[in-house]
C-alpha cells in the first residue's frame, strides 16, 4: 500500500503569532503527522517574501529521508510539497509518537506561560460586565473608572507579543 504526505501551514498551537509547516500524511492507520517545521513569524500565504521558506527545506530534506518521494505538479500554494512512500506501520507509529510528544510538550508550555492573549479576550468582555452590574450601586464615574482599567489591561494582554521560549527560558 502507498501511503501519501502533503505540506501545509497552521498557526503554532503555543504562540498564535507564529506559523509552521506540517507534513500531514494519510496511512494505513489514517491521517497523522508525519513531520513538522520549526515555527516562523509571517504568514505563509498573505505575508510577502514567503515567510519560512527557511524553515520549509529542512522539513523536505527530513521527510526524503524518511523515505518519501518528491511527486511533482499538484501544488496550490509554493510551500505544497506532495510525497508519497510504501507503507510501514512502524515508520507511521513512530510519526505518530513524536505527535503526540509534540502535543503534550505544547499543552505544558502554554500551562506554564500561563496568562496569555486568548486571557485578554476575557478581561475586556469581562470589563463591560462590571460596568453593566456596579453601575447603579457603585456609581457611574467608579464604575467607569474601573470598566476602563479592565479594558486597558484586557487590550494589553491581548495585544502582547511573546515568545514562548524565551518565557521559559529555553
Amino acid at each position: 500500500m502507498i501511503e501519501t504526505c502533503e505540506i501545509l501551514w497552521e498557526q503554532d498551537t503555543v504562540d498564535p503569532g507564529r506559523y509552521c509547516f506540517v507534513a500531514r500524511s494519510i496511512g494505513t492507520g489514517g491521517i497523522y503527522l508525519a513531520d513538522r517545521s520549526a515555527t516562523f513569524k509571517g504568514h505563509p500565504v498573505y505575508d510577502q517574501g514567503y515567510p519560512g521558506s527557511s524553515e520549509l527545506q529542512p522539513l523536505v530534506k527530513r521527510l526524503v529521508a524518511e523515505g518519501w518521494q518528491p511527486l511533482s505538479g499538484g501544488r496550490s500554494n509554493w510551500f505544497n510539497h506532495h510525497f508519497q512512500r510504501q507503507a510501514d506501520s512502524a515508520r507511521e507509529q513512530k510519526s505518530i509518537m513524536r505527535e503526540q510528544q509534540y502535543n503534550e510538550e505544547a499543552r505544558e508550555k502554554r500551562r506554564q506561560i500561563g496568562l496569555h492573549h486568548r486571557d485578554g479576550g476575557a478581561l475586556i468582555a469581562s470589563s463591560f460586565v462590571v460596568l453593566l452590574l456596579f453601575a447603579s450601586s457603585i456609581g457611574w464615574i467608579l464604575a467607569f473608572m474601573i470598566f476602563i482599567a479592565i479594558l486597558v489591561l484586557g487590550i494589553a494582554i491581548y495585544n502582547k507579543p511573546y515568545d514562548p521560549y524565551k518565557t521559559l527560558g529555553k
